[in-house]
């Protein structure tokens, strides 16, 4: 029994992976900021920029 490996295969896990660390890096980054929300009832970081930048991160 002769398997072939495809190559594709190998890159579709690495950009799979390389998604998954930048969207934990994500949580893990904007966590602080969620827990100061949900004790402070305000945002820490008032800025139409970040705002912005929160609505990119969580469509990509």
């Amino acid at each position: 029994m002769n398997t072939q490996i495809d190559y594709h295969l190998f890159e579709t896990f690495r950009f799979v992976f390389g998604i998954m660390i930048m969207g934990i890096c994500y949580t893990v980054l904007l966590l602080p900021f969620a827990a100061y929300y949900m004790i402070a009832k305000k945002q820490l970081i008032d800025h139409h920029m970040f705002h912005l930048v929160q609505l990119i991160a969580d469509k990509v």
